[in-house]
């Protein structure tokens, strides 16, 4: 990340994750957990699964760049679960559509399944489980003084990017 903004000559970029590199300097927006969703239709034919282990015997929807286990936290503690997907997408809005379509229980980040959430269209899983929540942030080279125009696109944007990050379920940022 650090080199393409830098070498790419952006003034700012918005990052989803930990920060590794200080060269960067972030300005928090809040965060976004990673949520597990499917089809009201499968939950109402299967039931609802009471703990990540069970997710071995359902049927899940994989994003493949993000691999194949899943993190959750339980009672405390990292919790690493393999999964066994009956589809696999490369493509945020085609993992969602096979989960809308029943295939299977999808994980994404909470603002990507918001919309889902509020039409009924997918509902949440095991949510009590939901791994921390990733910081969302707008990130700048350190020695690049924010021009008029990008300091006004910040003042018009960070305000309203909190309020939407702060009232989505499962964000705890502070």
């Amino acid at each position: 990340m650090n080199a393409y903004v830098i070498e790419e000559g952006f003034d700012l970029a918005l990052r989803i994750g930990q920060l590794a590199d200080s060269s960067l300097v972030a300005r928090q927006l809040g965060s976004t957990p990673y949520v597990l969703c499917a089809s009201p239709e499968l939950i109402e034919q299967r039931g609802q699964p009471s703990h990540p282990e069970q997710l071995s015997d359902w049927p899940t929807v994989g994003f493949t760049p993000a691999g194949e286990v899943w993190q959750f936290q339980v009672e405390g503690e990292l919790w690493e679960q393999r999964i066994h997907p009956v589809v696999s997408a490369n493509q945020i809005d085609t993992e969602l559509a096979a989960a809308r379509d029943g295939l299977g229980i999808c994980r994404v980040l909470g603002y990507q399944a918001q919309e889902d959430f509020e039409r009924g269209t997918l509902v949440p899983v095991l949510a009590e489980y939901n791994a921390p929540a990733l910081p969302v942030q707008f990130v700048f080279p350190h020695s690049r003084l924010l021009s008029p125009r990008v300091r006004q696109f910040l003042d018009a944007v960070v305000g309203p990017l909190q309020e939407r990050l702060s009232g989505m379920p499962g964000n705890e940022y502070q």
